[in-house]
């Protein structure tokens, strides 16, 4: 049978534009599909310094306290500090008074340390009153200190720290601070490590990991004061966790004594020493996470291999579309999330988020902070599957075809029309091996969407089974991360790429 010249160049000008069509149709989630966004990590913390899980697993492998902070501070080493220097940790604020007990003084003045006492703001300073009630100690206008009559001071109420009635080592200073008064404890630095190390690290870890742990601890607490306040150190995690008598433990005491003074240097000088839980498998350069431009030679990017063990080694967090749009301001509804700069571990530096109201471009904290993650993430992952359609016999439509310019391994048809788009001579040879190829059952089910952006070149189509999701074939996702698949009704399936996993359909019978 004789064909006209035109015809030819005329099919292949069709099939194009059935691809075109195809390829803007999956751009958009299909009508009706159950769109998610998956948010994957690992690490729990800023990423930046020692990581603790680590430093355990190193110490359980046989390093010691010295070769930890090696590792995780480059080109540092150990020095010893002089003795006597002492720290002021704030306990309670923003408040108009405390009580305390057990205080020998009061502002100079002497106290029965069986009796409780409660120190009001009063003027621009403080009014020292039994708590019972009965006649008042006296008033100052600087605020007073509390030292103890038996090594301890008990503050009433609640810290900073969580910690409720607590006693503290040291005296304990009740100040004027804005319209209230501010607690301070002001104690020698290795007791405050005593509070400290057994609060950071879990007190049944190896001894060298606590020891790793009570040299940082020392180290940031001598290098990272607050600065302009009436106290050296928050009691949480914005410096270091502090809970006073309450968070010491015979193992934690162990590792202080045993590295009495010790800092981490760098030409005998202290240098900062962030840690933090869980790195993921690797720490960060500090560039990448702290704005400060002043180098920091020593808080590079290094291997973490012993961590893998760590409750939040790896994590997964999804959030409908609604719930994650909402969380991020001028984009609406989010498309698509494009990693721009990642930091030497995967953790993202730079992002730009594309969403039906414009494009935004954020960092990696701003994507922890705004969805309450871990640590920043890895990848933002738009997913989106249709409910079930059904699917017809031969040649896939161009509605329901996955926009490919690869060969779609799960259709020979798109396969075909890829074919066409990368300007094959034999177009009419390619479309008889489609016609050739096993057609789709009648009664199967298409499933159209999106993994965006494509967290690998290909996706497992799966299966729940009584023992869990079993692969039952292997598709190509589009340079979008687009597909389109055909599967037998009656199961539950999903596509899986990259870790990142579609929600669940049903193909109903």
């Amino acid at each position: 049978m004789s064909v006209p010249p035109s015809a030819p160049r005329r099919r292949r000008a069709a099939l194009l534009g059935t691809l075109t069509a195809t390829v803007l149709a999956a751009s958009v989630a299909p009508a009706g599909a159950t769109e998610r966004v998956v948010v994957r990590g690992g690490g729990f913390g800023h990423g930046v310094g020692m990581s603790q899980y680590g430093a355990r697993g190193m110490a359980a492998h046989g390093a010691s306290a010295r070769e930890i902070l090696a590792h995780y501070y480059t080109g540092t080493s150990i020095s010893r500090l002089r003795d006597g220097r002492r720290v002021r940790v704030a306990l309670q604020w923003g408040r108009d008074a405390t009580t305390v007990s057990g205080a020998a003084t009061i502002g100079g003045a002497r106290v029965d340390p069986a009796r409780a006492y409660r120190i009001v703001r009063h003027g621009s300073g403080v009014r020292v009153l039994p708590a019972d009630g009965s006649r008042p100690v006296g008033t100052a206008k600087g605020g007073v200190q509390v030292r103890p009559a038996a090594g301890t001071v008990r503050v009433a109420g609640g810290a900073a720290d969580g910690v409720v009635d607590g006693a503290f080592r040291g005296r304990v200073d009740v100040l004027p601070d804005g319209a209230g008064v501010v607690v301070v404890n002001d104690l020698d630095l290795e007791d405050y490590l005593r509070g400290v190390v057994t609060k950071e690290s879990p007190a049944d870890w190896p001894a060298a990991a606590l020891q790793a742990q009570a040299i940082a601890a020392r180290t940031y607490a001598v290098t990272n004061a607050v600065g302009g306040r009436s106290f050296d150190q928050w009691p949480d995690v914005r410096s270091q966790v502090y809970a006073g008598i309450a968070g010491e433990t015979a193992a934690g005491d162990r590792a202080v004594r045993a590295t009495r003074g010790q800092v981490v240097t760098i030409d005998r000088k202290p240098v900062i020493t962030y840690f933090f839980s869980t790195s993921g498998g690797r720490t960060e350069d500090a560039r990448n996470v702290f704005p400060d431009p002043t180098p920091r030679s020593w808080l590079r990017s290094v291997p973490d291999p012993y961590e893998a063990d760590a409750p939040l080694h790896r994590w997964t967090r999804t959030f409908s579309l609604a719930s994650a749009s909402a969380r991020l301001d001028g984009v609406g509804r989010i498309r698509a999330v494009q990693v721009l700069r990642r930091g030497d571990s995967p953790r993202i530096v730079r992002a730009r988020v594309t969403g039906t109201a414009g494009r935004r471009t954020v960092d990696g904290g701003t994507l922890q902070t705004a969805f309450d993650l871990p640590d920043r993430p890895s990848a933002v992952v738009v997913v989106s599957i249709s409910a079930c359609r059904r699917a017809t016999p031969g040649p896939t439509p161009a509605t329901a075809a996955p926009s490919a310019a690869d060969v779609a391994a799960d259709d020979p048809a798109a396969g075909a029309l890829a074919l066409a788009e990368r300007g094959a001579r034999d177009v009419a040879a390619a479309l008889d091996r489609a016609r050739r190829a096993s057609a789709a059952p009648a009664d199967g089910c298409r499933l159209v969407g999106a993994l965006r952006p494509a967290p690998a070149a290909t996706a497992d189509v799966q299966e729940r089974r009584a023992s869990g999701w079993r692969t039952v074939r292997r598709v190509r996702l589009d340079g979008d991360g687009g597909f389109a698949v055909t599967v037998p009704r009656g199961g539950t399936w999903r596509l899986r790429a990259g870790g990142v996993a579609t929600p669940a359909v049903a193909a109903r019978r």
